[in-house]
């Protein structure tokens, strides 16, 4: 299994012959560069922040106006027992339109899914991805739906209220695992990604709430009996994170201008075997 803590191209999977008939197949068996000195210190075994410090996705309004304040990059359990993990991430050159076309990318092609952080992202589908967080099994994160402004409490939308947001999403999300039964009741969790706009580029945003749904307009802890989150998950999913704007950052500056303007494939539908899930 790939690992976090230091990537390497050649305990890469080979690719199947069908993979590698994508013109991205070339950009699969590469190192990714390296994080950030401040994303590797906030995301060391045992470095918490203290749960005060996170930031409810329904009390995010005041950091998303102009001049806000920037939430604290780290990852925590919090008293209820859900998890919270905040990657705050520069990726310099990028622009929105280079972003825009990434997911249309991911959408058409998995291998364009797969390069930006390969053996851990495995395919994408509108609504679904199928990855691992490295908790020792491959997750399916259903995408079930977006959190309106209103639900989140919020006067109007963020890219409205402040220029320099270019995008704002924030989801709710049922993660299963897709070795041994399903269980419906367990993971879910919410997720937020902010874009910002820099003089250099863009500043990226990626919160996640394990264990908790919006119900309300408030954050409620939706664990099953029994379920766990732990501080390594958390602390995983931070570093998955920034390894995905990482290797997205080299590969748009490596094929972007190359691919812009060329006609990619519509979504493709969701593979039969994740119909049962769909929802």
């Amino acid at each position: 299994m790939v690992g976090y803590e230091r990537f390497r191209a050649d305990e890469l999977r080979e690719l199947t012959e069908e993979e590698k008939l994508s013109p991205f197949s070339g950009f699969y068996k590469r190192d990714i560069g390296d994080l950030a000195p401040e994303i590797v210190a906030s995301f060391q075994p045992g470095v918490t922040i203290d749960p005060s410090k996170a930031v409810m996705p329904e009390n995010l309004w005041e950091y998303l106006l102009p001049g806000g304040p920037q939430p604290e990059m780290g990852y925590c359990l919090l008293p209820n027992g859900a998890g919270y993990t905040c990657l705050v991430a520069d990726v310099p050159g990028v622009t929105k339109e280079m972003f825009d076309f990434r997911l249309r990318l991911v959408l058409a092609d998995h291998m364009g899914f797969m390069i930006e952080f390969p053996g851990k992202q495995l395919g994408h589908w509108e609504g679904l991805c199928v990855e691992d967080f490295g908790v020792g099994y491959m997750h399916g994160t259903i995408l079930t739906r977006n959190y309106s402004a209103y639900e989140l409490g919020y006067p109007t939308h963020p890219t409205l209220a402040n220029p320099e947001i270019v995008e704002f999403i924030a989801k709710e999300a049922d993660e299963i695992s897709l070795e041994g039964p399903i269980d419906p009741t367990r993971g879910k969790c919410m997720l937020v990604f902010v874009t910002r706009e820099t003089p250099t580029g863009l500043r990226c945003w990626a919160i996640t709430y394990s264990g908790l749904h919006l119900v309300d307009g408030v954050s409620t802890l939706v664990l099953a009996p029994g379920e766990e989150v732990t501080l390594e998950m958390c602390r995983l999913r931070g570093l998955h994170h920034a390894y995905e704007y990482v290797g997205r950052k080299e590969l748009l500056d490596e094929f972007y201008e190359e691919y812009k303007e060329k006609p990619l494939d519509p979504a493709k539908p969701w593979p039969e075997r994740f119909l049962p899930f769909r929802h």
